[in-house]
């Protein structure tokens, strides 16, 4: 059925016309579409050692500033694997890279370690006495010196055991703030240690492989049992089965009654 609306009525009806849209004050913000996606960073035993020394030197109020290379691994892993010190003004407040210093710095380190010079990408420094791991108005112009890179890693750290990365993603204009760090212990092959155990292995297991096979006698399904190493052929095969009704558990072939 349908509704039908009389020309009366739709004089009645005011058309109200809308107000301009007005630009308000907006809160933007940024969400991941992969939670997987952040950076996380990952310290060598090395790296994290020479941070724990370096720390000290600086006495018990000043900043002191370091640089690390970085090497990208899967997962969006990034590896600190070595350390450098450029030169730099320290003081109660700061720890200062001059662009001279740094040219001259990088200068000297292209000509003598290219790979180096290309992978430094990583700045950390040290704040001083009892202040926390927040970035500093220095800090944030700091990164200045830095922004013709992909990427930046930034470290801060405090004399309280807090250490605190802001990942710089300039090449897509993102900022990662407090990015998860933990020491990197890789797992690497050791050839010694792989024949160490192969060796013992061989020695003392053995491989039991089950097969079932009727038996005259009515004495119903057995399982076989193929005693060897597939590895080391020349350790011999026992061939047998396990019965419950013998005191030895295991019968040998040459005990087996054959249908």
């Amino acid at each position: 059925m349908k509704t039908q609306v009389s020309a009366d009525r739709v004089a009645e009806i005011k058309v109200i016309k809308p107000q301009e849209f007005v630009p308000h004050a907006f809160n933007t913000q940024a969400s991941l579409i992969h939670h997987s996606s952040y950076p996380i960073i990952m310290i060598s035993p090395d790296v994290y050692r020479d941070i724990l020394s370096i720390i000290p030197s600086a006495g018990e109020y000043n900043e002191i500033g370091w640089l690390c290379t970085v090497k990208e691994l899967d997962n969006r892993k990034f590896l600190l694997d070595s350390t450098h010190m450029p030169p730099q003004i320290v003081g109660p407040g700061e720890s200062t890279f001059t662009t001279e210093g740094l040219s001259r710095y990088f200068t000297d380190l292209i000509l003598n370690n290219l790979a180096a010079a290309n992978r430094m990408l990583f700045w950390g420094h040290l704040h001083p006495a009892t202040f926390g791991t927040s970035p500093s108005d220095q800090d944030e112009k700091q990164m200045n010196f830095f922004n013709h890179n992909d990427y930046f890693i930034r470290g801060i750290f405090n004399r309280h055991g807090r250490a605190e990365f802001t990942f710089f993603d300039y090449q897509n204009n993102v900022r990662w703030d407090d990015v998860p760090w933990m020491i990197y212990y890789p797992v690497d092959t050791d050839q010694k240690r792989d024949a160490k155990w192969l060796k013992e292995v061989l020695v003392k297991v053995k491989t039991v492989v089950y097969r079932k096979r009727k038996f005259r006698g009515g004495r119903g399904q057995r399982p076989i049992v193929v005693i060897s190493d597939p590895a080391v052929p020349s350790l011999g095969v026992q061939v047998g089965y396990f019965d419950s009704e013998n005191p030895e558990g295991f019968v040998p072939r040459e005990e087996m009654v054959w249908p």
